[in-house]
């Protein structure tokens, strides 16, 4: 499958802090810009993640903590690692193990587990070792008892569960907050579901998709495929042959691209000849291909890197609407992008 890219930033220049300051001694860095391209946190930051529910995690002197949208620090940097705030929780990690705190840095779940997810529809995985323990809610009461190998997160009610004990073949399924196996274990892999369907990849290494009660809706086919997203998800019928199809299975965009990723906001990103541009529903090229990367439209914009390696962001006419003056640019979250601007 067409693996969804993520980027790894790395910043080269340190920088001092003050927690509770906008005030640093770095003009290079993170930070963060509204949709004119004004910067509205400067670039001083060593690594941040985008704003969810009003905070975005931040890192300086090899330390996470969260700012808020003036970019002053609400929880100080002390943590090794975090992951966004959800539900009103973020994972923590310190001294390698994991924890959950609240929106003022409390902690709601000490810290004790080797690996955890985030909390989606008020539950989260955890793990100690290589083990999954089972789904635990906001007090840390574990809820759901694994007897899985692996598990997934909660989503549209159902969360994925695979299990391998070798030398049988691995097999996936899925349980329900009650903890009770909804779809039984079957051979193959999947993913989690989305707008009431699932891709699964079958033992002969085709995909398909099923639907919420464990049905084949679209049978296995396609060498590769994603999700759907508003209601169109994109499959390989060949070597760099992408186009999409509808939840009836029907290839309603002819499999004409090298690449293909998500609609968003109307538009699918979609690559020719090394480049990616934009196709509306019809498949009609409404952006011609001329960026480095897949991208998505949230809020109207879309971050996009050119030739050159500068990202900048443009709208839906494919207008460069901010200009392309940074080393590194996400999607807009909350009405602010995350941006990087390293050292010449």
């Amino acid at each position: 499958m067409l693996a969804m890219k993520h980027l790894v930033l790395i910043l080269l220049v340190a920088c001092l802090f003050f927690v509770g300051s906008a005030a640093y001694s770095s003009s290079y860095g993170f930070g963060f810009i509204d949709k004119t391209g004004k910067f509205i946190i400067k670039p001083h930051l060593d690594d941040a993640r985008s704003f969810t529910e009003g905070l975005a995690a931040a890192k300086v002197n090899d330390r996470w903590g969260f700012i808020d949208k003036t970019g002053s620090f609400v929880i100080k940097p002390q943590f090794d690692d975090v992951y966004r705030m959800s539900e009103g929780l973020a994972a923590v990690e310190i001294n390698g193990k994991w924890g959950f705190i609240d929106r003022t840095g409390k902690y709601a779940i000490k810290p004790k587990y080797d690996s955890v997810g985030q909390f989606c529809q008020g539950l989260a995985h955890v793990e100690i070792g290589a083990q999954s323990i089972g789904f635990v809610d906001r007090t840390g009461k574990l809820v759901i008892k694994s007897q899985f190998r692996h598990l997934g997160d909660f989503h549209e009610g159902l969360a994925h569960v695979d299990h391998q004990a070798p030398p049988t073949p691995r097999k996936f399924g899925y349980i329900d907050k009650t903890g009770k196996l909804a779809i039984p274990l079957r051979p193959g892999e999947a993913e989690y579901f989305q707008e009431g369907v699932c891709w699964f990849r079958s033992p002969n290494r085709l995909y398909g998709y099923i639907d919420k009660t464990g049905k084949v809706v679209i049978k296995p086919e396609f060498p590769s495929a994603q999700n759907f997203f508003e209601g169109l998800a994109s499959v390989a019928t060949g070597p760099n042959k992408w186009g999409f199809i509808d939840k009836t299975g029907k290839l309603v965009i002819p499999a004409s691209f090298a690449e293909a990723a998500d609609f968003s906001e109307g538009l699918g990103s979609v690559m020719l000849r090394n480049n990616w541009g934009f196709i509306d529903k019809t498949g009609k090229m409404v952006i011609k291909p001329q960026f480095g990367q897949e991208a998505r439209f949230v809020d109207g914009l879309a971050a996009v890197v050119l030739v050159n390696e500068k990202w900048g962001y443009i709208n839906k006419a494919g207008k460069m609407v901010v200009k392309p003056d940074f080393d590194v640019a996400s999607d807009f979250s909350e009405g602010l992008g995350l941006v990087g601007v390293f050292a010449p």
